[in-house]
């Protein structure tokens, strides 16, 4: 009998061995024994039944830590042995949990009652140091986690970039966040999240590696002084090599620590009376789409600032006054771009002047403050010969210019000088009345609707529907194609949708939309459904092909829709 014939058959017998050993079980793990304070653990309950139902284990008090995630996954494995068949079903019950305090901290003894049976699991001891884990951050590593700043020295308010990426030379099948980094002292706005795993050649020091890029964030300095950053921690799933028969299609977790970073932050020198707080190398413009127009006609007025760093979006109000009237400008923002438009519209014959505005902006590269202005323009108005004004603001007034001879009404009729007159009749002013008081009612609708429409946070929550809409589509299409992307777009979705939903930056952690939920009632049950299928669409993001139940999740996304869309 060849090699291959051996192994088949000690395989076999192996099977049949475990077959009558395995029963129903439970057991407890955690992903690690010892770990920092501000880092994050993972407690995994694991049901095995064989026979009988096991029912859902309820979690005992934990002294010294908080749970902030729950999830759970099913798996079910068959056999056939001497024309028999049996099935096993192993549920996973994943507990993410924070250390509240230092020192030796004990996961105690979980209890299960199924039926006439107990089962229980050994207590776990677990360390939680002071200080953040030693970093595993080394050219010298075969799988490591490294943290890129564009700045190391900045000043308060301005812009530092800072971003992760995993370095490996083994074939690394999942990637999963265990602690994101805390940056205290910042605002922070997370740029860039990777979605699957992805990695591209690069070469470090000579050695081929791996290169994925994990995270990126914007951060900005509230106060001077040396503010840190934590690490980030992850855990990497690597596939196990070599011709071992039985080593096919394992794995084994590392456990991957970035190196805790350090910023000095400078205060900014005195600044002059209308510095906003922009920093950076900016250059500023404006524009008019016509130096000439109609009375009543409007013009675009566009001010634009380009430039690398920090800009505050702190455009200018104009007055209103009898020669022309700004709107409020439509402002837009991205990198290296910041521009405001305004609608101007004329409102006498003659000319006028849009003035200049002054910016004041601090050079960090320079150390010195720097002024920007745009160009005053001079816009010529002339009188309209169409012999009315339509005003495009939506106002119901209209100019009206009056030609040639008045118009004199002349009675023929006698007898229409015996009639009574309208305005002598009450029901006349009643009318009057009526037609005044619908006009001032649509005039305040309209008021309402128009401040809505330029209310940010309104237009986010009356857009939150049709966004998650297009995402549960997505989601949907990817779930009938049996597809991985499926996990990704569902939480992708599912955030966005909270963050419009509660008026948030897209950018916002997990934390901060748990804790706006919190803030506004909502039910804890709900809230805990929320935390669990998001934890499960985060975690599977990194797992490309563990489709886990994808459908049954895309029905609980649904579900969860519906309640949601209560509060």
């Amino acid at each position: 009998m060849g090699s291959t014939g051996k192994r088949w058959l000690l395989l076999v017998a192996i099977s049949c061995g475990f077959h009558l050993l395995l029963g129903n079980s439970f057991s407890a793990s955690v992903d690690r024994t010892s770990l920092s304070v501000h880092e994050q653990l993972l407690l995994t309950l694991q049901v095995v039944q064989t026979s009988e139902d096991m029912p859902e284990p309820t979690l005992s008090s934990l002294q010294g830590f908080k749970i902030i995630g729950k999830s759970h996954y099913t798996s079910t494995s068959y056999r056939l042995v001497n024309g028999k068949s049996s099935q096993s079903k192993t549920i996973s019950y994943k507990y993410t949990l924070m250390p509240t305090k230092v020192g030796s901290l004990i996961i105690p003894t979980q209890k299960m009652v199924a039926g006439s049976n107990i089962y229980t699991t050994k207590p776990i001891t677990v360390k939680v140091s002071k200080n953040p884990a030693k970093a595993t951050e080394s050219t010298n590593s075969p799988l490591y986690i490294r943290t890129n700043l564009n700045k190391k020295s900045v000043y308060v308010g301005e812009k530092v970039l800072v971003s992760y990426f995993v370095y490996t030379r083994y074939n690394v099948s999942g990637l999963r966040k265990v602690t994101e980094p805390v940056f205290d002292g910042f605002w922070s706005k997370q740029t860039f999240s990777a979605q699957q795993v992805n990695f591209t050649q690069n070469i470090v020091d000579g050695v081929i590696y791996g290169k994925m890029h994990i995270a990126s964030y914007q951060l900005s300095p509230k106060k001077a002084g040396k503010l840190k950053i934590t690490p980030m921690v992850m855990t990497a799933s690597v596939r196990a090599g070599g011709d071992d028969f039985f080593s096919f299609g394992r794995s084994k977790d590392y456990r991957l620590v970035s190196k805790a970073q350090e910023i000095e932050v400078k205060n900014l020198p005195s600044a002059p009376k209308d510095f906003t707080g922009s920093i950076g190398n900016f250059t500023i413009s404006s524009s008019a789409s016509s130096k000439v127009v109609d009375v009543g006609d409007a013009i675009t007025y566009t001010i634009q600032v380009k430039g690398n760093g920090n800009f505050v979006d702190d455009f200018p109000k104009f007055a209103k006054n009898d020669k022309y009237r700004f709107a409020t400008p439509e402002i837009t923002s991205k990198e290296g771009l910041s521009q405001a438009k305004y609608m101007v519209i004329a409102k006498k014959a003659g000319s006028f002047t849009i003035p200049a505005t002054v910016f004041w902006i601090f050079n960090p590269e320079t150390k010195k403050y720097k002024k920007l202005a745009t160009q005053k323009i001079v816009i010529k108005v002339k009188e309209n010969k169409e012999g009315f004004v339509q005003y495009p603001t939506g106002e119901s007034a209209q100019v009206v210019k009056k030609s040639g001879e008045d118009i004199d009404f002349i009675i023929t009729d006698p007898k229409l000088t015996a009639d009574n007159l309208w305005v002598e009749d009450f029901r006349y002013w009643l009318l009057c009345l009526a037609v005044v008081l619908f006009f001032l009612i649509l005039a305040k609708i309209l008021k309402i609707k128009r401040a809505k429409n330029f209310d940010q946070n309104y237009l986010k929550r009356k857009n939150s529907e049709q966004v998650f809409k297009k995402y549960i589509k997505e989601a949907a299409s990817l779930v009938s194609l049996g597809s991985p992307d499926f996990y990704p777009a569902a939480h992708q979705g599912l955030m966005h949708y909270l963050c419009d939903k509660l008026s948030l930056e897209k950018s916002a952690t997990n934390l901060e939309v748990y804790d706006v939920l919190s803030q506004k009632g909502v039910d804890p049950l709900l809230l805990s459904q929320v935390k669990d299928l998001n934890t499960k669409f985060e975690q599977a993001r990194f797992m490309p092909g563990a489709m886990m139940n994808a459908k049954e999740d895309y029905k609980k996304l649904k579900d969860l829709l519906k309640k949601l869309g209560k509060i």
